[in-house]
């Protein structure tokens, strides 16, 4: 793994994949103008997850300018072990399979880079990794639920061993991972679900089939909100708040600060505290 200080690293693939993440929600969101009512409902609100994307870039870009002085600010170490790669098929029960086992690893990453973060005092970053961790595991539970319409036999994966690091490294590892999932991962799947989904003819698959696209959409919007948070907890690692993190518990959506109304991916309004 090579060491890079975090200037370094930003300079790189971090602020690029950023970038991407604009692209592949404004992607997202003309992809949805073609699925269901149930689909299109899911990514109503396509514009708001894509203006998250758009601050997550400009967080990478502030640290840019930023001088590597902080105390909670040390040296990203690089690991080719993000969220797995996306599947290559064009099969949507193959492409569940793949996105539960990223889901799974994200789920489990997280709740160990909490441990870590509360470990070190970092009250507030471990509550966004508790919130996120549970986001995750949302994630996978829906999209296991939804492979079972197609395959009975579809199960979760297990849980990979983690080893987290510092804080600051598992911040920026979090949220390369969902960039990665909102970026490239998720509009593949979406655009396989709904190639599919319009193909069939079996009424009972065309539905898993739109409930597959409704999974993926509305994972894929919640992603750009966790890159978002991500970023802005590390640009302030140093000057934390105690501002609360609102989780909905229908869609993975997480807010920061006071309690929010209507969900802008799912439009319901049960959210968990952290």
């Amino acid at each position: 793994m090579a060491e890079l200080t975090r200037r370094d690293m930003l300079k790189g693939a971090a602020v690029a994949g950023a970038a991407a993440a604009v692209a592949g929600l404004a992607g997202c969101a003309a992809g949805a103008e073609k699925a269901s009512s149930a689909s299109a409902a899911a990514s109503a609100d396509a514009a708001a997850s894509a203006a998250a994307a758009a601050d997550a870039v400009a967080e990478f870009k502030m640290v840019l300018g930023a001088e590597a002085g902080g105390s909670n600010f040390g040296i990203y170490r690089e690991s080719a072990d993000l969220h797995g790669d996306a599947s290559e098929t064009d099969d949507t029960l193959a492409n569940l399979n793949s996105a539960m086992g990223g889901e799974t690893g994200a789920h489990t990453k997280y709740a160990a880079f909490a441990e870590a973060a509360a470990a070190a005092g970092l009250d507030r970053i471990a509550a966004l990794f508790n919130a996120t961790s549970k986001a995750e595991d949302l994630h996978r539970h829906e999209e296991e639920r939804v492979a079972q319409l197609l395959d009975p036999n579809a199960k979760l994966p297990e849980k990979p061993q983690v080893s987290p690091t510092e804080t600051d490294g598992n911040l920026i590892a979090g949220a390369r991972g969902e960039i990665y999932e909102t970026a490239e991962m998720y509009p593949i799947y979406i655009a396989t679900a709904i190639k599919e989904r319009d193909a069939e003819s079996d009424a009972a698959k065309k539905d898993a089939l739109d409930q597959a696209v409704l999974a993926f959409t509305r994972a894929k919007l919640a992603e750009a909100y966790h890159a978002k948070w991500y970023m802005d907890a590390y640009t302030t690692i140093d000057t934390p708040t105690d501002e609360k993190y609102w989780l909905c518990t229908t869609c993975g959506f997480i807010h920061k600060g006071a309690k929010p109304g209507a969900c802008p991916i799912c439009g319901l309004t049960e959210y968990e505290e952290f």
